[in-house]
């Protein structure tokens, strides 16, 4: 049961600052999540972000 809260505590700090832009039907869907495609959507958007990253490395401005 601790487990859980802390997850909990943890997964709202995280969304915390995203709080306002989130729509309450987004910020539903992330909380009911399986954990498989809450692990999903984490390597999905690590994966985009790090592609993005190179991206803005490579482009030259």
């Amino acid at each position: 049961m601790r487990l859980r809260k802390g997850l909990n505590d943890a997964i709202d700090a995280g969304l915390e600052p995203i709080i306002d832009v989130i729509t309450p039907r987004a910020f539903v869907a992330v909380m009911t999540m399986s954990s498989a495609e809450l692990g999903r959507a984490f390597k999905r958007a690590l994966r985009d972000e790090l592609y993005e990253a190179r991206r803005r490395v490579k482009s030259p401005k």
